[in-house]
């Protein structure tokens, strides 16, 4: 039977990154449709560049694709976010950010691995970046060749498999658990993933790695921390 549900929603908050948008939405319409569907919420959050008029001009040679695009005054990155999991249909969300791209031949099978052990939360690898595209070494701590892929009750997870990285980007989550533990994303703060992933994963109680790259997380040559508008 076909499943005529979302069971991904990829939620894309943009803020004047008119050179890179491209690559990431044209990676993330590239994963393939079968029977699970997926749809594209791209959050314009006032960018005064083309990012916007980049976003419509895909939007309109794939329309028989999945992507919505809401605009809105700046607002910052937390409630950008927020907008995104509010209208969102999806089973599952993953947040991915207006300079990066994925592997969209990877993403079905972390789907599929996700729904059918019914994951609250799920962790992937990911690859750093530089403005060419050319991959950069990973420091030691972000290396997860080593650990284990067992499904953990969140708490446990933490304590013994998670290691450094809490960028919001690199996980799936369940939109349900999101919804009944009230998990937003706070607004106005630097950094907001660092409160936001650690709790969503806390009060999970199922949550595994899926050991392979499926993010390019894009280190930008304009700030030593990867600068976003909050």
């Amino acid at each position: 039977m076909e499943n005529l549900g979302v069971d991904l929603s990829i939620i894309v908050p943009c803020y004047n990154v008119s050179k890179y948008i491209q690559k990431c939405i044209n990676s993330i319409i590239a994963i393939e449709e079968t029977f699970f569907k997926w749809e594209l919420i791209i959050i314009n959050d006032g960018s005064t560049d083309m990012t916007l008029e980049i976003c419509e001009s895909i939007s309109k040679e794939n329309l028989n694709k999945n992507i919505k695009i809401i605009s809105q005054e700046n607002k910052g990155l937390g409630i950008s976010r927020n907008v995104g999991i509010n209208h969102s249909n999806g089973k599952y969300l993953w947040f991915v950010d207006g300079d990066d791209y994925i592997d969209s031949s990877k993403v079905l099978k972390m789907l599929e691995y996700s729904i059918s052990n019914d994951l609250d939360v799920l962790w992937f690898d990911h690859e750093l970046v530089n403005e060419n595209y050319n991959l950069i070494e990973k420091p030691k701590e972000d290396l997860k060749d080593t650990l284990s892929t067992n499904i953990y009750v969140g708490s446990i997870f933490l304590k013994e498999v998670f290691k450094k990285s809490c960028m919001v980007c690199m996980f799936l989550f369940k939109k349900q658990h999101l919804l009944d533990n009230n998990l937003t994303f706070e607004h106005g703060v630097y950094f907001e993933d660092i409160l936001f992933t650690p709790i969503c994963i806390d009060k999970a109680e199922r949550v595994s790695l899926y050991n392979e790259v499926c993010y390019y997380y894009l280190i930008r040559e304009d700030s030593i921390m990867r600068s976003r508008d909050k």
